[in-house]
């Protein structure tokens, strides 16, 4: 018998906990809710960064769970795809950690989440999410052509 009784859901639940696990692997690690806490400010950061639609298509691929965290706040109409240079990215990623003791770890909340999402989301996808980005934004990837 599943934990929830929704199988679904278990899924879920548990590929959130391999995500958080990875994440927290890759920037040193942090705690199970500060690794929660930066993969959902980075992926949010990259949410509003990318054009709805592909910003859309990148969440199909989030487990069920982490989706809500993704969606939570999102206002389509009002992001920040303005966002072209690392310093403005960054600091938008630690307005939403909001949490002193990480912001000196912003970057590389920023490139774990990338490392992540180069793990377990399409390549495919990814090659559109990484096209998407401005040349400043590329050099946050870690392993990408830019860096």
């Amino acid at each position: 018998m599943s934990a929830t009784g929704f199988p679904t859901l278990d899924s879920s639940v548990q590929k959130v906990h391999e995500w958080i696990k990875d994440f927290s692997e890759e920037v040193g690690g942090l705690d199970k809710h500060n690794a929660l806490r930066g993969l959902a400010a980075g992926l949010q950061a990259l949410r509003d960064r990318l054009p709805v639609e592909l910003s859309a298509h990148l969440a199909a691929q989030l487990p069920l769970v982490l989706k809500g965290f993704y969606y939570d706040g999102w206002r389509p109409a009002e992001a920040v795809r303005h966002i072209r240079q690392q310093d403005d990215y960054l600091e938008t990623v630690i307005d939403a950690l909001a949490d002193p003791a990480l912001t000196p770890r912003a970057r590389e909340i920023v490139q774990g989440v990338f490392a992540v999402l180069d793990r377990h989301v399409s390549p495919g996808e990814m090659d559109k999410v990484w096209n998407a980005l401005p040349e400043s934004l590329r050099r946050l990837w870690p392993g990408g052509p830019l860096n």
